[in-house]
């Protein structure tokens, strides 16, 4: 068997080494090229402990990653500025309540600075929020909304569409 190789010289060797070499390049190339092809998987994160954020008093919505966004349209609608809200994101969606609101809100990032906002209404006419809490499912597939009213104590269940469920998330 090793009769059957060429002694090489020293250039000779460089040579084909260098051939090797290009054909290395050029697969890590097409490897390269072919993984941007591949779909995309982005992952929608939940907070497993919801928090209480500070309000701007521009109307800024102060969120826990060091983030804002505008709540504006949500502080007019509700007609006041609490000095916090309460959030939590699932599944890409953020949900905002404070005490003295009469909505729960959803907001849908959609591109780049853009958000989508819903609002989910399930109140009396002059009834509001207090004493308002999130609390993440088992299963992160909704949110438990705790909250007192004129009406007594309740408790909701809302998913990542801002749907609202009386009585129990998909998962628990």
């Amino acid at each position: 068997m090793i009769a059957m190789f060429k002694k090489c010289d020293k250039y000779e060797h460089l040579e084909r080494t260098g051939i090797f070499m290009k054909e290395r390049i050029l697969m890590v190339l097409v490897l390269l090229m072919l993984a941007g092809c591949l779909p995309k998987v982005y992952f929608n994160q939940s907070f497993s402990s919801p928090e209480k954020v500070p309000v701007t008093k521009d109307g800024y919505i102060a969120l826990p990653n060091g983030e804002n966004f505008d709540g504006s349209l949500i502080l007019e609608t509700e007609k006041m500025t609490p000095k916090d809200v309460a959030i939590v994101k699932i599944h890409g969606t953020y949900l905002v309540a404070a005490d003295g609101f009469r909505n729960l809100w959803a907001v849908f990032p959609v591109s780049g600075d853009k958000a989508k906002v819903k609002r989910v209404s399930f109140l009396k006419e002059n009834e509001t929020f207090s004493n308002t809490a999130f609390e993440v499912s088992s299963q992160t597939r909704c949110v438990i909304f705790r909250f007192s009213a004129e009406s007594g104590a309740r408790t909701i269940f809302v998913d990542k569409d801002g749907d609202v469920e009386e009585k129990k998330c998909d998962d628990d």
